[in-house]
């Protein structure tokens, strides 16, 4: 597997969740996308600044998620966006964009983006009223696309398989690294698949 991305949801963490970061950061995740979309920008820059810091002693990527303005005052240039939220004059070292269709995958290609997640595919609580993609259109986008794809929604060690088998270039997991009792665990579980 090429990559493994975890993305934050501090309502799910059972622990400190700047001790849930830091342990993420230590379990062998490639990145950590901080996706805390409740908050405001002066919440959330203030969460961003901690996580950066912890994370500093690590080889682990802490990706900022829909806030522009806070990557920018940071001068933290790695950036998770969804497509509606894309601006061709920002420019970012990291990329990546939320799709979920053939035409956003376009547009992310043509914007450069470094990566995309595509989801949901298997069901998830996160999203308990819509219905999985599945892994035939995991499998569509990643035959057609230029950009390293990351599948997310669901995924587990018993499913993740399926995934890499459709093309995809690594996972990316919310709730199994939020809830887990053993980070570096779970990381190493996918690692051997």
């Amino acid at each position: 597997m090429d990559k493994i991305i975890a993305i934050t949801n501090r309502k799910l963490c059972y622990e400190n969740f700047y001790s849930r970061i830091e342990r993420l950061a230590d379990s062998g995740v490639d990145a950590i996308i901080l996706r805390e979309k409740d908050l405001n920008p002066y919440e959330y820059i203030t969460l961003a600044y901690k996580a950066i810091d912890v994370c500093k002693g690590y080889c682990t990527e802490i990706i900022i998620h829909n806030f522009i303005e806070v990557a920018k005052e940071l001068n933290h240039r790695k950036i998770h966006l969804p497509i509606s939220k894309l601006n061709a004059q920002d420019k970012f070292e990291i990329l990546g964009l939320s799709c979920h269709s053939l035409e956003e995958l376009r547009i992310a290609e043509k914007h450069n983006a470094d990566y995309i997640t595509f989801g949901h595919i298997f069901n998830t609580n996160c999203k308990k009223d819509l219905p999985p993609r599945g892994i035939d259109s995991l499998e569509k986008i990643c035959e057609n696309s230029n950009l390293p794809v990351y599948a997310l929604g669901g995924i587990t060690s018993q499913n993740c398989k399926s995934v890499i088998k459709a093309g995809s270039a690594g996972i990316a997991i919310m709730s199994s690294a939020m809830e887990v009792e053993n980070p570096d665990v779970l990381i190493k579980k996918f690692r051997k698949i």
